[in-house]
């Protein structure tokens, strides 16, 4: 997926901010020098709220066939968890999303990341002892693969992001169609290349 290169962002509620391409080491050093600021200051509310209410909802979902305590509790533990949790990797994705090129963005937030989180996740719902756990975990790694992209994505537009640069999150919702839109057209390009190269693959080995 290619992403075009924004020097400045604009939420609809003010004037355009510039912002600076970073490095990926630069982004770490960052993180490693101001954990505070970054990691306390700019916990991503947004992402906490969202993605507790989202997960905890696939947790229930998948485990509600036990019964509904063990549905209850898988929820409660996964709601708990990324409160935490999901505040302090959206926080890490808004620190990512002025990197360029937008593919070593992705890189970071799409294996770094999760890696961390997801084995945390593991480890606190094995000893909680979810019943359903590996259908959990897999619905749950699913989520994270489709959300991670468009929220840096949506990142790198102002939306979701907490701090100085950051709009309201009725703001950033009202926002989200269009960016949905603009995220699924940068999507297509790509996809249209793939599906043209299995095409001609195909032809190749028919003849």
């Amino acid at each position: 997926m290619t992403e075009p290169t924004h020097n400045s962002i604009s939420t609809g509620a003010g004037p355009a901010r510039p912002q600076r391409a970073t490095t990926i080491a630069g982004v770490f050093r960052h993180l490693a020098r101001r954990p505070g600021q970054c990691f306390i200051q700019r916990w991503n509310w947004k992402s906490a709220l969202m993605s507790s209410l989202a997960r905890g909802l696939i947790f229930f979902a998948v485990n509600v066939g036990v019964s509904l305590d063990a549905a209850a509790a898988a929820m409660a533990t996964e709601v708990a968890y990324r409160i935490v949790a999901a505040g302090l990797y959206g926080s890490c994705t808004q620190a990512f999303r002025h990197v360029e090129p937008f593919w070593k963005a992705i890189v970071c937030t799409m294996i770094l990341l999760p890696m961390v989180s997801h084995t945390a996740e593991f480890i606190l719902h094995f000893y909680r002892g979810t019943e359903r756990l590996g259908w959990s975990l897999l619905f749950s790694v699913c989520f994270t693969a489709v959300t991670t992209t468009f929220n840096l994505f949506a990142m790198r537009r102002g939306l979701l992001v907490v701090g100085e640069s950051g709009s309201t999150l009725l703001d950033d919702l009202r926002a989200m169609p269009a960016a949905i839109l603009a995220y699924l057209h940068c999507l297509a390009a790509p996809l249209r290349q793939w599906i043209g190269f299995l095409w001609t693959r195909s032809e190749q080995s028919c003849k």
